[in-house]
């Protein structure tokens, strides 16, 4: 698998993203926005990891195992997919054929974007591409 940073600007948060997974070992490719390279690098390393010694993770799912505090993952939707630029995953599988989850990271208090009272700066560096967990 591949991972690939993109630096975020005045206007777009960084993110980081993955092309490999679902051909490797039939898992959802992930997609993390707002924390910097080496943050966002670490925990997608951490994840690919886990699912290389067969672990999987599913939309709606909130792990608390793989860190010592709570992720979740959502599907992409449609427009979620077309907000997405991914083009080294783009190009990998030659097409949009793969399915993709979006981990989120919550606040310190360790609420999600979708939650009430979570951290203003936390909703704002991660624009969520999927429905969040019920």
């Amino acid at each position: 698998y591949h991972l690939t940073y993109v630096f975020g600007d005045t206007t777009d948060m960084p993110f980081c993203y993955s092309a490999g997974l679902w051909r490797t070992w039939n898992h959802p490719e992930l997609i993390l926005f707002g924390m910097n390279s080496d943050d966002s690098t670490t925990v997608m390393t951490a994840l690919a990891a886990e699912i290389r010694d067969g672990r999987s993770f599913e939309a709606g799912q909130i792990d608390e195992e793989t860190f010592n505090r709570r992720i979740a993952f959502l599907a992409l939707t449609d427009d979620g997919y077309e907000r997405a630029e991914i083009p080294i995953t783009v190009m990998y599988y030659e097409g949009w054929d793969f399915p993709m989850l979006q981990v989120v990271t919550p606040d310190e208090k360790g609420l999600f974007p979708w939650e009430p009272g979570c951290d203003p700066a936390v909703t704002a560096r991660q624009p969520l591409l999927g429905a969040s967990p019920e």
